[in-house]
């Protein structure tokens, strides 16, 4: 099981650790083996860095989810996503300290018996200038924007594609990619008004979303559980331009910040309503009103929430003494 030490730094004293399977296997292990590799794994990993870790913070439930083996440790399992759905109950059972990003994700995981804490996503801020951009979008009339994975199961394809179709005034600004062969590249590019920028630099995204006229958001009905809580919408809200979404729960409160479907209506609908109202949604107050909230949501406040829900373990990570 070797341990990859390379120098691939992501930010200050933050490293990434690369390592082959821990063994092959390893799931159809006895449970007590199983721990007991894994705490081998990470103890060569201490031995490797020279240093010992003191929390371990779990992300997923498919690998390491039974949070045994990191033995005496602080250990925190944090659920992001509602389809991470291998052993998600085990996983907040073994840990000492569990968080999630949605009440949706919350209800699954508080059968295992242990308090659940709920941060939403987080946005990461640096300084952008929208002028950067804006020859992306120097064509009169209004430019809507939706950016991410376009061959994503969950994205409303039809409805996107009735939309670009109904409204060919409106230049629609797709940043993302897709993968080989998906035949909904080809069904927008059949359009003129539709425009396909593959990926982009995340430094550059700020600027690109700043200057839409409108973002869009639009997940088919079937998974609006699963995208409750989708991490674009604050990069949406940071860049202050106006949304239109599909109903998406964990901005049901907020909802007057921009335009939402509700449950069981109609994405189409709401996006007229938005085309009508995009002075309103436009305005300086609502502007304000959403960069606010997404600067409330920053990841330094979202750490400063964790570290205060762990209490006395909380020091560490406010600190930055997280190894």
């Amino acid at each position: 099981m070797p341990v990859d030490l390379s120098d691939e730094v992501i930010s200050g004293s933050l490293h990434v650790v690369r390592s082959a399977r821990v063994a092959p296997g390893l799931r159809f292990l006895p449970g007590f083996l199983r721990r007991k590799l894994e705490a081998r794994w990470l103890a060569r990993l201490e031995r490797q860095i020279g240093a010992r870790i003191d929390v371990v913070w779990l992300f997923e439930n498919s690998r390491f989810y039974d949070m045994r083996f990191a033995g005496d440790r602080l250990k925190i399992y944090h659920q992001v996503d509602l389809n991470q759905n291998f052993h998600p109950q085990v996983a907040a059972q073994t840990a000492d300290a569990v968080f999630c990003t949605s009440r949706e994700i919350e209800r699954r995981l508080e059968v295992a018996g242990k308090p659940v804490t709920i941060i939403t996503h987080g946005v990461w801020t640096h300084p952008y200038n929208p002028e950067d951009e804006a020859g992306l979008f120097s064509e009169p009339g209004i430019h809507c924007v939706y950016c991410g994975n376009m061959s994503m199961a969950y994205l409303d394809r039809e409805t996107i594609l009735e939309c670009v179709e109904s409204h060919g005034d409106v230049r629609f600004h797709f940043f993302g990619g897709f993968r080989d062969g998906d035949p909904f590249r080809d069904q927008l590019a059949r359009h003129s008004n539709a425009i396909l920028h593959g990926k982009v630099d995340p430094d550059r995204l700020l600027a690109i979303l700043a200057n839409a006229d409108l973002q869009m958001l639009c997940y088919q009905k079937a998974h609006f559980e699963d995208q409750s809580n989708p991490h674009k919408m604050m990069e949406y809200l940071l860049s202050g331009s106006p949304i239109v979404a599909s109903y998406t729960s964990a901005y049901a409160d907020i909802s007057d910040l921009f335009a939402m479907s509700g449950p069981d209506g109609d994405f189409r609908e709401a996006f007229d309503y938005a085309l009508k109202n995009l002075a309103k949604y436009d305005s300086r107050p609502l502007r304000e009103a959403r960069i606010a909230f997404a600067m409330n949501n920053t990841y330094q406040r979202q750490v400063d929430r964790i570290a205060d829900a762990l209490g006395a373990h909380g020091r560490a990570i406010r600190d930055g003494g997280v190894t």
